[in-house]
């Protein structure tokens, strides 16, 4: 039978309900049974039609009964016994009390009215038949007081008219054994009821025993689980500090089994320094401080130290502390992870040096001590001079090596309080420290640790074979307790390195504040660069090359800058730094789009001469661009411009820089059918065995050259053998900065091919060079139509 009750009252009811169930099936039975005692001994005296109706009722109700209790059995065995099913067993009661009593009460009329018996047995049954419904209906007091009143009621008025007025006594005796019947059942339902309670409260009290003994087992139980088979060593010890149990992972853990480590103290696997400090962390734990997580070095059985982390608390009984109770896991690997991690963080992995991160914490520590001690400390930046060619030539893995060994040689040259420190690629930082409290004092000792940096590039290494020299720049920030913080500092030795590398490299260089305001110069001039760019400020020159007779063959474009007061900004004031920034790109492309829409409105105008060109300068930084000849190529396209109307002109320096990137790039122009010019020739690097390979039509010789002409010999000699060396190989000469006739001259009788200077033409505006264009077309036109008129005569 399913269970449906939580508590002591629902089983009560319950048991009650299954009681008087089975109580009204016994008197289902037993009425049956009275009413076919009944039903004989009327036959058997009378057939009256009624006696017999009333045993065919007698088995109508008996039937109905039994029905309805097969009904309720089933009903409970689906769902059980509820306060529903209860009600519905009570209800029932009060009908079967009815009907019995109903039925007993016609059954006493039947006798009385129509057979000769004698009123003591029909009062003896009456009074056996209240007996029985009480006792039937004991747990259902309304039912038995309506069936012992239904039953009772014909005998009682049978007796006032038998026997009159002594009916009265009869009645007080029928009415003095009732009551006794319905108390008697009362206080047996009583007692019955207090029985089930107290057995209910019995069973509950028994029940909360065995689940808590089952708890306290399962608890054990688990306990026990967690003990043996958890990843942690536990472990616990006595007041004495004695180990009294000893889990498997502590044996893992430090080596020793069980039998080994109990009873054993500290020593086992503490080491003796930290004896006192264990006690006292354990004592205040015991005084009711909470537990405690600890890290500490242990040592396991071969003696080997263990990083572990302690969860110690106290162990409890009856109020009073026992002992300590104590989880322990292994976090050596964890450690030996903080260590691998804390190094990446901190060192650089290909030397091994502290890396940018942790040498600005230790210029910033530096600052505080100088600040303390009154010394002056010195910060160095140094950078190796063309190591990208070893990366592009030999490779990165050479580089590496490269790096490494120059690392190595660094640490050496300094003392132990000094720091060296690689900040990536191939800038290195050298702290130095307590180098005297005067500022003189202080720039002889950086300097003569400079000078040994300095030569640590000399004969570095060899690699498969080939020896490697390397140059090195470097830049000095001196600084004392003024000092601001470390990235002030690496700022100044920054720029102090910047200026060495402005001055040819190789070599050192102390910061001042006068390279602090060149930087703040060329920042400004940046800003207003890209507001002149984005506001229109950027105009384009041109400056006519003519053959040796004067006329006009090509225009160099050159870039103007005219600022919001309209003023020009001289080229030498933000030439070259725009063309060592990054502001060079979008510069640059904007000239070429220019450049494709001022030939258009010259062509729109019939001024353009299809043979000529416009030359534009690029830099060496837009050389080196991936896109730079995909984005020209585009640009003259979507313009429609034929690419022999364009040349650019390269530097040797663009060569210098990145040779194979930049031949790509040219070769990839020229069979586009754009022509190549390379400018300021004698400046630099010259090699005349170089342009054999170059991909030029033109080549223009530095104005340098051509102011010295007739003030030295050996400079014309020069000239002219470059002049006749490209007639050899096809390549045009330009001779830029000719500014007077005698230069001329001496081009002319040299066989220079083309002129660009002040003696012919400034640079023009657009609008200035329609007109000049103009004024040649109508003068060629008048030397046409004269030596037509000439022809003609």
């Amino acid at each position: 039978m399913a269970e449906s009750f939580s508590n002591w009252e629902e089983k009560l009811h319950k048991d009650v309900a299954e009681l008087s169930l089975r109580r009204l099936s016994s008197g289902t039975v037993i009425a049956a049974g009275i009413s076919l005692l009944l039903y004989l001994f009327c036959i058997t005296l009378t057939s009256d039609p009624v006696v017999l109706s009333w045993c065919a009722a007698i088995f109508v109700i008996v039937a109905g009964r039994t029905l309805t209790i097969v009904r309720l059995k089933r009903e409970i065995q689906i769902s059980g016994v509820d306060y529903i099913v209860g009600q519905k067993i009570n209800r029932q009661a009060i009908l079967f009390g009815i009907s019995d009593g109903l039925v007993w009460s016609s059954a006493t009329w039947l006798v009385f009215s129509n057979n000769p018996v004698t009123e003591y047995l029909v009062i003896s049954l009456t009074l056996a038949a209240t007996i029985t419904y009480g006792l039937i209906y004991v747990f259902q007091p309304r039912a038995a007081a309506i069936a012992v009143g239904l039953a009772i009621i014909p005998s009682v008025v049978f007796s006032y008219q038998k026997f009159g007025n002594d009916g009265y006594q009869f009645l007080i005796f029928v009415a003095a054994f009732c009551g006794a019947t319905l108390f008697g059942i009362k206080e047996l339902r009583r007692h019955i009821l207090g029985y089930l309670q107290e057995s209910c409260n019995q069973k509950i009290i028994a029940r909360k025993y065995e689940i808590a003994a089952n708890k306290e087992r399962e608890a054990n139980f688990i306990y026990n689980q967690q003990w043996s088979n958890t990843p942690l060593a536990a472990i616990e010890w006595d007041r004495k500090f004695r180990i009294t149990r000893w889990n498997p992972s502590a044996e893992l853990i430090f080596g020793y089994v069980a039998e080994e480590a109990i009873g054993e103290s500290l020593q086992l696997i503490f080491a003796a320094d930290d004896f006192e400090n264990i006690k006292q962390k354990w004592r205040r734990i015991w005084r009711g401080q909470k537990g405690q997580r600890s890290e500490q070095v242990c040592f396991n059985k071969n003696g080997h130290s263990v990083h572990c982390e302690w969860h110690d608390s106290a162990l409890n009984k009856d109020g009073s502390a026992i002992g300590i109770s104590s989880f322990v896991e292994d976090v050596s690997q964890q450690v030996r992870s903080d260590e691998i991690i804390k190094t990446q963080a901190n060192f650089d992995n290909l030397t091994g040096l502290p890396n940018r991160r942790h040498m600005i914490e230790k210029i910033n520590e530096a600052i505080v001590r100088s600040k303390q001690s009154k010394d002056f400390f010195a910060l160095i930046f140094l950078d190796l001079d063309h190591f990208k060619d070893i990366n592009d030539t030999q490779g990165h893995d050479v580089g590496d090596i490269v790096l490494k060994e120059f690392g190595n040689k660094l640490q050496p040259l300094v003392s132990h309080n000094d720091t060296v420190a690689r900040f990536g690629g191939d800038e290195f930082v050298v702290l130095l420290e307590n180098l005297g409290k005067t500022r003189d004092g202080a720039i002889v000792n950086t300097n003569l640790v400079a000078d040994k940096l300095l030569s640590v590039g000399e004969n570095l290494c060899k690699v498969d074979g080939i020896k490697y020299d390397l140059d090195v720049s470097g830049g000095i920030a001196l600084f004392d307790g003024k000092a601001g913080s470390a990235g002030e500092l690496l700022k100044s030795a920054d720029l102090a390195m910047y200026q060495v590398k402005q001055n040819g490299r190789k070599g050192i260089c102390f910061y001042d504040e006068s390279l602090s305001l060149e930087a703040e110069y060329r920042v400004e001039v940046l800003r207003s660069l890209r507001s002149g760019l984005k506001n229109g400020e950027f105009e384009l020159y041109s400056q006519p090359i003519v053959d040796i007779h004067g006329n006009a063959c090509f225009y160099e474009n050159l870039l103007r800058w005219k600022r919001g007061n309209n003023s020009v900004v001289p080229a030498a004031d933000f030439i070259d730094i725009l063309s060592n920034s990054p502001m060079i790109m979008p510069v640059g492309y904007w000239i070429f789009e220019n450049v494709c829409e001022n030939i258009n409105k010259l062509r729109a105008q019939g001024l353009w001469d299809d043979r000529s060109a416009f030359f534009v300068n690029v830099s060496p930084k837009q050389m080196v661009d991936e896109e730079f000849a995909s984005r020209v190529k585009g640009i003259l396209k979507e313009n429609n411009i034929n690419p022999q109307w364009v040349v650019i002109e390269i530097t040797e320096e663009s060569l210098i820089k990145s040779y194979d990137d930049v031949i790509g790039q040219l070769n990839e122009l020229v069979d586009y059918g754009l022509r190549v010019a390379l400018d300021d020739f004698g400046t630099g690097y010259s090699s005349l065995a170089l342009l054999k390979d170059l991909p030029i039509q033109f080549l223009k010789l530095d104005k340098e050259f051509i102011r010295n002409l007739n003030e030295n010999k050996n400079n014309n000699l020069i000239v002219e053998a470059i002049i006749k060396l490209c007639d050899v190989m096809s390549l045009k000469v330009i001779a830029e900065g000719v500014e007077v006739k005698d230069q001329l001259e001496v081009l002319k009788e040299m066989g220079c091919d083309y002129i660009q200077g002040y003696y012919f033409h400034k640079p023009m505006a657009l609008k200035e060079l329609e007109i000049h264009l103009e004024h040649t077309q109508k003068k060629n036109d008048a030397n046409i139509y004269q030596f037509e008129k000439y022809s003609a005569s």
